[in-house]
């Protein structure tokens, strides 16, 4: 019997008005705080604890751990209560097998799998031995849910203190080895290690041999990523719907439309694009028990829908996308992917400049919402200087999939693969990744130094300084670095990297926090990319605004170009590339685009206005004047008056260009180049009366 129910949590977004539940968390009585801190702190959910905290009175807290229980009764209306005698029993033997001092045996990890699949059928315990580090394997026959036996690994970490539930990805057979022989498995992590290999390479005693087995499969041939989601549903908290605790929230008031929050972490991390601008990398990161599988007649699937809208430092949208992700799973992966969580990943083009990137997550069938907004800054860069791109702490890298070759956290022909809530359980290594943008003036292929500085509260920790490769001038250095953690304590750390030039003499630091945990991690995830989320329009269209602002017209053009190819219906794509080939001295052929624009458009003011001033280019006021005129009769826009401005002081019709001046100050009053341009021609017309 497994310790969980078969439905998810549902929580209803509430407005504390008065009643049973305070709505403030108070002191409770130290008999209700040791029961909800440890007796039911395992599989107590977070709607549960909550209510309990903000409850009045020992008479309602009673009253709520009875139907705390009630709720759990497999079979309610009887005189016993399955659940809770098995919880019972389990709790009560595994506190005394596995408590440590304070520590509560749900806190450890024999004491939590003791918990939830109650005890082995068959323990094997492994003193310290030639090879291994003092260990136990816990097998399973039938553990709930599971179609296959399954074995469990706890060993001691450097032979010390509790222990640790084994993972084969975080972990390695290394780390089970004994200092004498753990550098043999430095070129054999698990990904790549048999068990020939390992029995060759360590001369294992029969004894042994289980250990090996244990390493490398969780179960008859379940290993790597499959293997990671077996340990992730072992120890998945209870999941059961609550409902009996709406009755806490008499006089609760209720919004219309209810919802649960959906959880999840995100990221941001900027990279230089060569194209110009930066890339805007983002990663999302969804619990398992936040999202709901969903059925059809043959399979089920993950359907969340992620909106991100970027804003600059006035609120104003600068880009954004809005995506709904669909991941289908036959009944079988449903099985072994259910307690991994989700992973999303999006790319956005950006330039230098502060910026708030707003991320919304939704379940349409549950009606549940997310939100987060996180800072995003660009920093400019100089063709002049070295520049550093984002810290990103992952997972590791690993070779893409041909489809995937668009694909965001792409880099350096490796797909990184991010750790959004950047937490290391202890003894493990963080893998760190960032870019180096060289300057224009470097010659020399001299190699850099980098140093890795791990500070806790200001004091360093752990130092480490390498030689990195060198390169020339616009060169683009893809630095992977794996950082091991191992000295390292629990609590929360900053990773500062600071990258030196001895050549040029100059230096780049940057930084990162992460935390190192004794919480169980799993390594496994469920990809939702999306490839084509820079659409390529667009794109083109951003790069070349960014191009043309900057007075580079050719790779202005260039992505212009592009643009008008990929939609060459598009208005938009017509006037931009028309603007700069006017820029160009290519007036006929601008002019033949804006002539075709506005036979599709024709009341279109940016393509009017654009064939206005080619018109005034060719010397053809006249037709300049009257596209200037129908663009203010679809819009008044201060553009059109001031271009209107400029041709009648080309004509010197002085007096019609003043009233178009005004004109512009009465559609927007904030251009002070408009007032000085007034000044200026109202001062030149008191000289030419007073003969100066």
């Amino acid at each position: 019997m497994r310790l969980n129910g078969s439905t998810k949590l549902a929580c209803s977004l509430i407005l504390v008005a008065a009643g049973l539940v305070s709505g403030a968390s108070g002191e409770l009585p130290e008999r209700y705080q040791e029961w909800l801190d440890n007796e039911v702190g395992l599989i107590i959910t977070p709607a549960e604890r909550e209510v309990f905290v903000g409850l009045s009175g020992d008479s309602t807290r009673d009253l709520f751990i009875k139907e705390f229980w009630e709720c759990r009764d497999p079979t309610p209306g009887t005189f016993i209560n399955e659940y809770r005698d098995e919880f019972e029993l389990r709790f009560s033997m595994a506190q005394r097998l596995y408590r440590r001092g304070s520590r509560p045996a749900w806190r450890t990890d024999r004491g939590r799998i003791y918990i939830l699949l109650g005890s082995p059928d068959h323990i094997e315990r492994l003193p310290s031995s030639r090879n291994f580090y003092p260990l136990e394997i816990w097998y399973y026959t039938r553990a709930s849910g599971m179609t296959h036996p399954i074995n469990l690994l706890f060993f001691k970490r450097y032979g010390l203190g509790n222990y640790f539930l084994y993972s084969p990805s975080l972990d390695w057979v290394m780390g089970l080895l004994t200092p004498t022989h753990a550098h043999l498995m430095a070129v054999m992590p698990n990904d790549i290690a048999t068990r020939a290999m390992l029995e060759e390479n360590l001369q294992l005693s029969p004894t042994e041999v289980p250990v090996v087995d244990a390493a490398l499969f969780v179960g008859p041939q379940v290993r790597g990523a499959e293997a990671e989601a077996v340990l992730a549903r072992v120890q998945a908290p209870p999941q059961v719907r609550p409902v009996y605790i709406n009755r806490y929230l008499a006089g609760v008031v209720e919004a219309d439309y209810f919802f649960k929050t959906v959880p999840f972490l995100a990221s941001s991390h900027i990279f230089a694009n060569p194209e110009g601008g930066a890339l805007i990398e983002i990663a999302i990161e969804i619990p398992a028990d936040a999202l709901p599988f969903e059925k059809t007649e043959k399979d089920y699937y993950l359907q969340p829908e992620v909106i991100g809208e970027l804003k600059d430092n006035v609120g104003a949208r600068i880009d954004g996308f809005e995506s709904r992700v669909q991941v289908r799973f036959t009944p079988e992966e449903v099985e072994t992917h259910r307690f991994l969580p989700l992973v999303y990943r999006q790319r956005l083009l950006g330039f230098p400049g502060d910026y708030t990137l707003d991320l919304t997550l939704r379940t349409p069938t549950t009606r549940a919402v997310g939100h987060q907004s996180l800072k995003v800054l660009i920093p400019a860069t100089s063709t002049e200087r070295m520049s550093l791109s984002s810290l990103l702490l992952s997972y590791g890298a690993e070779e893409p999939e041909s489809a995937l070759i668009e694909t965001p956290f792409l880099r350096d022909e490796k797909l990184i693969l991010p750790r959004v809530d950047r937490r290391f359980r202890r003894g493990s290594s963080a893998h760190v990744y960032y870019e180096i943008t060289l300057p224009e003036r470097r010659q020399s292929g001299s190699p850099l130094e980098a140093e890795y500085l791990v500070l806790r509260a200001n004091d360093i920790v752990k130092r480490e300084t390498l030689p990195l490769p060198g390169g020339r001038g616009e060169d683009v250095l893809h630095i992977h670095h794996p950082l091991p953690l191992s000295e390292l304590e629990t609590g929360a750390y900053t990773l500062v990297v600071q990258v030196t030039d001895e050549v040029l003499g100059q230096t780049v630091v940057g930084e990162t926090d992460f935390q190192i945990t004794d919480e169980f991690q799993v390594r496994g995830r469920i990809d939702a990319v999306v490839t084509d989320n820079l659409v390529p329009t667009e794109t083109e269209t951003r790069l070349g605004r960014y191009w043309l602002g900057r007075g580079d017209l050719a790779r202005a053009r260039e992505h212009f170009e592009t643009a008008y190819r990929n939609r060459p219906q598009s208005t938009e794509a017509r006037v931009n590339l028309a603007r700069v080939l006017v820029l160009q001295g290519e007036t006929k052929i601008a002019r033949d685009l804006l002539n075709a624009a506005l036979s599709n458009d024709g009341e279109n003011v940016d393509a009017l206005l654009a064939l206005a001033y080619v018109h005034y280019r060719l010397g053809e006021p006249d037709r300049a004047i009257t596209n200037y005129e129908r663009a203010l009769s679809v819009r008044q826009t201060e553009l059109a008056w001031n271009g209107l401005a400029e041709l009648y002081l080309s004509l010197g019709q002085v007096e019609k260009a003043l009233d178009c001046l005004k004109r512009s100050l009465e559609v927007n009053a904030n251009q002070p180049h408009v007032l000085s341009k007034i000044k200026e021609i109202q001062g030149n017309e008191r000289g030419i009366h007073e003969g100066k």
